[in-house]
């Protein structure tokens, strides 16, 4: 299964895996502006990439031992460091369908290079 980045303003497909073995895809969602990379778990809900959610969300600092200084976000985290009420009412209309918080998190680093 491919996943995509957005690089330059297309879409790139690279292959992704999913922990143990499943495949997943990554898709892409706008706020305003900034894209914000986000996945699928196995128990329905997201996860999204936090680099990108810091970028939209105007955030610079992501201190060690923070859940900011993690590769991905869950919705419940994301809307409580979201910081502007037009933030976190698009995260919650975009993500409306998927559970808000998950316990399914892949090995990856900032980039969503997946171990």
């Amino acid at each position: 299964m491919f996943g995509f980045d957005v690089l330059g303003g297309e879409a790139v497909a690279r292959p992704v895996s999913y922990p143990k073995g499943e495949a997943m895809q990554v898709f892409v969602a706008h706020f305003k502006d900034s894209p914000i990379r986000y996945i699928e778990t196995s128990d329905h809900g997201v996860l999204i990439n936090t680099k990108d959610y810091c970028r939209a969300a105007g955030i610079t600092e992501r201190p060690s031992g923070h859940a900011l200084a993690k590769p991905c976000l869950d919705i419940v985290s994301a809307v409580m460091f979201a910081g502007d009420l037009e933030l976190a009412m698009w995260l919650n209309e975009t993500f409306v369908e998927y559970n808000p918080a998950t316990n399914v998190y892949p090995a990856c680093d900032d980039d969503w290079n997946f171990a």
